[in-house]
């Protein structure tokens, strides 16, 4: 009787110390798991936001270039007619014989 409680006892301790054992190695590998996907959401989270900021940041570079470039094209057309209009008027003034241009 006595070798039968010693062995149940045993085998009751051991079968615990095993289940308890088990349990904590799933224990930690979910939480290993979890923070491993937690790190890796944080992460994409992250790129997503940089990737975002970074093509949000070039467009409006791009479109500040843009604007800029085509301010720049129309001041220098408005300069080149204003100058030729001038210079036309100038000379048609200057000169004594009226010419052909400046029948206008």
């Amino acid at each position: 009787m006595v070798t039968m409680f010693t062995m149940v006892t045993v085998f009751t301790m051991v079968t615990m110390f095993t289940m308890v054992t088990m349990f904590t190695m799933v224990t930690m590998f979910t939480m290993v798991t979890m923070f491993t996907m937690v790190t890796v959401v944080t992460m994409f989270t992250m790129f997503t936001m940089f990737t975002m900021f970074t093509m949000f940041t070039m467009f409006t570079m791009f479109t500040m270039f843009t604007m800029f470039t085509m301010f720049t094209m129309v001041t220098m057309v408005t300069m080149v007619t204003t100058v030729t209009m001038c210079s036309h008027v100038i000379l048609c003034r200057v000169h004594t014989r009226p010419s052909s241009l400046c029948r206008s």
